[in-house]
């Protein structure tokens, strides 16, 4: 059964099963994670074929298939240039088919039988691998560092360079801001979040963390005499800058990354 392609910014996935009734499970697991169904297979020949035309970013697959065993199959595309992520699903336990899906650089090696907690776990694994290989691909090639926090009893993965700022609200939380607007909060801090970044992100105040990319002036703190408030490009949120930090914070607009030219859109 063959299934339309979406957007490009849906994970695609094809599943070979040659028991049907697991393919069905399979199936509509996948429709569970919004995935993208392009084919569901019984053999690994047609697995190949199918794979070679359509190119999806992950297979769900075993390895007793018709034809053509899982681990050839997944060898022949390996081999026509082609590297899904793969999740075996599979009865067989034999010390060889884990080293060859180990070779293989499977996501997951899920045994039969298994619920739909194991599988989803496998799932969410290849789904985070492939949204961190699409942030590095449109990364700037300059500093292509990924940022990962947990939010919500997992992991969540962005560009550095998507970092507006980051703020300490209490022991246990770290508010995350993006330069989409979106607002993450995570219980990471805000000293394993810097040594994440690259040396553009800046601290004005002890309880921020903020891109100076994305700066656009200081202005003086008319409640704080003596402080001032670092105002950012993409963001109506003033940021505090302490009297304390002011000096260093300065001086870093006058060396690189960045340019003297931007002190001259400091007033105070």
């Amino acid at each position: 059964m063959r299934f339309s392609k979406q957007d490009d910014f849906t994970l695609s996935v094809m599943i070979a099963e040659d028991d049907e009734a697991t393919r069905n499970f399979l199936a509509e697991a996948t429709k569970s994670h919004n995935l993208d169904l392009l084919d569901a297979v019984s053999s690994g020949s047609r697995l190949v074929r199918s794979a070679l035309e359509t190119r999806p970013d992950l297979i769900i697959m075993d390895i007793g298939l018709e034809r053509l065993d899982g681990i050839s199959a997944c060898t022949r595309l390996v081999e026509a240039g082609i590297h899904p992520c793969i999740i075996f699903v599979t009865g067989s336990i034999k010390p060889e088919h884990y080293g060859k899906s180990y070779e293989l650089q499977s996501v997951d090696y899920v045994t039969k039988p298994f619920t739909k907690a194991r599988l989803d776990r496998a799932l969410q694994r290849a789904k985070d691998k492939v949204h961190l290989e699409r942030l590095s691909a449109r990364e700037p090639k300059g500093d292509s560092r990924l940022v990962s926090v947990p939010h919500r009893n997992r992991l969540v993965h962005f560009a550095a360079s998507e970092l507006l700022y980051a703020e300490k609200v209490s022991r246990h939380c770290t508010r995350i801001v993006l330069t989409c607007g979106k607002v993450i909060e995570s219980d990471t801090n805000l000293s394993r979040l810097a040594a994440q970044c690259p040396d553009i992100f800046l601290s004005p105040h002890r309880s921020y963390l903020l891109n100076g990319c994305h700066v656009k002036k200081v202005l003086p703190d008319p409640l704080l005499p003596g402080n001032y408030l670092v105002e950012m490009k993409d963001s109506g949120e003033p940021i505090p800058l302490s009297r304390k930090k002011y000096p260093e914070f300065i001086a870093a607009f006058q060396a690189p990354p960045f340019y003297p030219a931007i002190i001259r859109e400091f007033s105070g």
